[in-house]
């Protein structure tokens, strides 16, 4: 048995059969169900879940603004008969625009936090762009120069690549960081050293003639490892969409590194790092070969890593790490 307290909606007059384990509509209705909070009391939040039964959210469309300091971000919500009340996570209540939306009194509590219902047609929030590049912010202290740099000659005695999409990915973004840090330390040298593996590293895959191939699926509208879609066991989901901004985060990350320095080698090979931008953060509707925003998460906040394949326990984003550094190579790639 269980408090739990349901409040059913129709949108026609109807008669149910309760039989204590299923419940009958005597003739064809829309219902909506609402599970009243338990933090509340029913005679507080029913009033407000009655008002709002009939506004029902089918959807919504989002459109982003960036300029140098802000990221503009709005919901337009695709619903039925009124605004829809909807209910705001954390991290909606600390930017959401009051201008655009009411609070109500209704509230929740859920795995995120406190949840508050929230009236409007469209939703919007405005965010500073954080300062970013591909230096480290402090620079490196004067009394360890030296043994990064003796670190850096150890560090870079390759030992190859991995043939999976995501080891290999590690692999070419960790000599990519090393590229980055001899650039800081103004070691020439040792960044030729390091761009070189990256070139030869990255041709296989470029040529088509590797251990793996990198294939449009024309079934999902992506880019997968011939591999991973042979045998879903392989490059860890890959081929089936999983984890796939973790693994091509790497590659974009060391693409952009190479890049930086060789205008060459970047008009060669921007087909291919393009494709992978677009499959896991294509942000155009027009585009008719990728969907849009693959992997993110408008309303969470954040990306999912989980494919095709169903999880015990649902969708995961389970290297919030990894998630980080696929936007990170992002912005490195689109400058």
């Amino acid at each position: 048995q269980s408090s739990q307290v349901w409040l059913v909606y129709t949108m026609t007059a109807t008669e149910f059969v309760w039989d204590n384990k299923t419940m009958t509509a005597t003739a064809p209705t829309t219902v909506r169900l609402a599970s009243a909070p338990w933090v509340m009391r029913l005679s507080d939040s029913k009033p407000i879940l009655d008002k709002y039964s009939s506004c029902i959210p089918m959807g919504g469309k989002v459109s982003i603004d960036v300029d140098d300091k802000y990221s503009s971000t709005s919901v337009t919500w695709n619903y039925k008969n009124c605004a829809p009340l909807i209910l705001a996570l954390p991290h909606h209540q600390d930017v959401l625009s009051r201008l655009k939306v009411s609070y109500t009194w209704l509230k929740y509590d859920g795995i995120l936090g406190s949840m508050i219902g929230v009236v409007g047609a469209s939703w919007s929030w405005r965010q500073r762009l954080v300062n970013i590049g591909w230096f480290a912010q402090r620079p490196v202290a004067a009394d360890k120069r030296d043994l990064l740099i003796e670190t850096l000659k150890k560090d870079l005695q390759f030992t190859g690549m991995a043939p999976d999409t995501y080891s290999f990915g590690k692999g070419v973004c960790r000599i990519a960081r090393l590229a980055l840090i001899a650039e800081e330390l103004n070691q020439p040298d040792l960044v030729k050293q390091a761009n070189e593996i990256l070139h030869a590293s990255f041709q296989p895959w470029i040529a088509g003639d590797g251990m793996d191939k990198i294939l449009y699926d024309t079934t999902w509208f992506g880019t997968i490892p011939k591999r991973g879609l042979d045998d879903w066991h392989e490059d860890f989901g890959a081929g089936w969409y999983n984890d796939h901004h973790f693994h091509y985060g790497y590659w974009l990350y060391a693409a952009s590194v190479l890049a930086k320095n060789n205008e060459t080698w970047r008009e060669e090979t921007q087909e291919l790092f393009t494709s992978l931008a677009r499959d896991i953060a294509n942000p155009s509707a027009k585009d008719p070969w990728f969907p849009r925003y693959r992997h993110f998460d408008w309303y969470a906040g954040h990306s999912w890593a989980s494919g095709l394949m169903a999880f015990t326990d649902g969708r995961n984003q389970e290297s919030s790490s990894e998630c980080l550094n696929a936007w990170y190579g992002l912005y490195l790639y689109a400058k």
